[in-house]
């Protein structure tokens, strides 16, 4: 009986330290559903045209969202409307998590 305790205990121990470390990774290079991978020149192209802003703007603010400094972004393009122009998009960093 108490070798089988010990068992159950290590078991456990291996478990959860793995899990925790599973837990701990965040995803590289991954884009939640509606998201598509970009680099960050690829959406500076993208939010760049018609833009009011200049594109060092646009780049502080792209670079800004990458917070894992892969110059990977997630980028959802949105309805053309007038409240959302051609140029918006929804940009968030590839370790962040998305609804499916």
């Amino acid at each position: 009986m108490r070798r089988l305790l010990i068992v159950a205990v290590l078991c456990l121990t291996t478990l959860a330290s793995t899990t925790g470390l599973a837990a701990a990774d965040k995803p590289n290079g991954r884009c939640g559903f509606g998201f598509e991978l970009l680099t960050i020149q690829d959406t500076l192209a993208l939010v760049s045209d018609g833009s009011p802003n200049s594109p060092e703007v646009l780049l502080g603010a792209l670079e800004g969202r990458d917070t894992n400094d892969d110059d990977l972004v997630c980028v959802k393009d949105l309805p053309d409307t007038p409240g959302s122009p051609s140029y918006v998009r929804n940009v968030v960093d590839n370790t962040a998590s998305t609804r499916r």
